[in-house]
């Protein structure tokens, strides 16, 4: 992929600003047919559209580029960071993630919430059991959620504006994480149990990269799951014929079985839930700052630019998947790659993939699975695609009712 790039002038990057805060979706979607694959945003950032592209920055990650950063723990953290949120960890943690969210739906049940921030707190609870016992889920998880909130309220959409402010929030968040780590958990606090597991998982990082690993994670392996989940709901309301099918599924594995093995690749209850995950990608973008020259498709970047991409824009290219548009779960399962190379990115690639996918993944295979066999979910109104406050792509004041169901399965 080749494409020159020439400079931007004052009054064109101000009316991109404008038209991507008006509506930061379509905005991209109409720079990339305007500009095409690779176009420059303002004078400091550059928007990359392409597969290879996308994947050429994510393999950098960490050697030329960096999340957040020169200073930035994701540019030192060591792979075995993952171990605290590996996939066979994550997939014997499902029983108990599926306590907890019946537990969440059974008590919620009859009566409007909003979907997003139910999702949310459930999510919480269960990555708080994760990894740090059952008692972290009778502290205060609704400090966890705070914390998670304030770094997630001045995100990706409102970063070009607000970059200074997004700083000093990480920058405080991370330096409590490191206080929080250095000692014994203490009642009342979540985010020190979190430090402290890892901690204790993974004793060959150094005490402040555990503790400035956190906050990514957290919102990886919590606020992602609990946009996928919001997604499911409405999706399997307005689709009765795949509801019925994925019920027949769990019906005929058996909910228990379903549990044992969430990442059972033929399950189309795990395709259901990777086209969420395309269709409605939680992080729908990402960015990488350069930390010493780089160049891109014939384009030389300086430190302290930035690279900016988008997994939403390239799920719903035509060049990339068939029918991006329409919504469907069986391209998963047809035994064939459904999209171009490097095409399908929700957890992001290369050294620096998000460590909490498995755990994420199994979040939300287990709460589509629980919530179909024990619950019907009837939605206030429809939704569409837009960028949550909190920077994901989630339903934002979005509210429904989860109802037990009247016949099937043992209640």
């Amino acid at each position: 992929m080749q494409q020159s790039l020439a400079r931007i002038g004052h009054r064109a990057a101000a009316a991109n600003r404008r038209a991507y805060e008006h509506s930061p979706l379509d905005f991209l979607m109409a720079a990339q047919r305007r500009h095409g694959d690779l176009f420059r945003f303002d004078d400091t950032v550059t928007v990359a559209l392409h597969p290879e592209a996308v994947h050429h920055i994510l393999h950098s990650t960490g050697r030329e580029l960096a999340l957040g950063g020169a200073g930035s723990p994701w540019s030192r953290v060591p792979a075995g960071a993952r171990t605290t949120f590996r996939t066979t960890t994550a997939v014997r943690a499902a029983p108990a993630i599926a306590a907890e969210f019946r537990a969440t739906l059974d008590g919620c049940a009859g009566r409007p919430v909003d979907v997003f921030d139910t999702w949310i707190g459930a999510c919480g609870r269960s990555l708080a059991g994760y990894c740090a016992g059952a008692d972290a889920q009778a502290r205060a998880v609704a400090d966890l959620e705070a914390a998670v909130a304030e770094e997630t309220a001045t995100g990706f959409r409102r970063r070009w504006a607000t970059r200074r402010r997004r700083r000093t929030t990480r920058a405080e968040l991370w330096s409590a994480m490191a206080a929080a780590s250095a000692g014994p958990p203490a009642a009342g606090a979540p985010v020190e149990a979190f430090a402290t597991a890892v901690a204790r998982r993974c004793p060959m990082m150094s005490r402040d990269d555990r503790s400035r690993l956190l906050g990514p994670v957290l919102t990886g392996a919590m606020v992602s799951p609990a946009a996928t989940l919001a997604w499911s709901a409405f999706e399997l309301a307005r689709r009765p014929g795949e509801r019925d099918l994925l019920r027949a599924e769990i019906a005929r594995a058996g909910l228990d079985e379903i549990l044992r093995s969430p990442l059972r690749p033929d399950r189309r209850v795990l395709a259901f839930v990777k086209e969420i995950l395309r269709h409605y990608c939680p992080p729908w973008m990402a960015e990488r700052e350069v930390v010493r020259p780089w160049t891109l498709a014939g384009t030389t970047f300086a430190a302290g630019e930035r690279l900016a991409f988008s997994p939403y824009v390239l799920h719903h290219d035509p060049r990339w998947w068939d029918r991006p548009d329409r919504f469907l779960p069986q391209r998963w399962i047809t035994g064939r790659r459904p999209h171009a190379k490097y095409a399908y990115r929700p957890f992001g690639g290369g050294a620096r993939t998000c460590p909490g996918a498995s755990f994420g993944l199994v979040q939300a295979v287990t709460g589509v699975a629980v919530a179909l066999h024990h619950f019907d979910f009837e939605p206030d109104h429809e939704v569409r695609p837009q960028v949550h406050p909190a920077g994901v792509l989630a339903p934002y004041r979005a509210s429904g009712a989860w109802r037990p169901r009247r016949t099937g399965p043992d209640q």
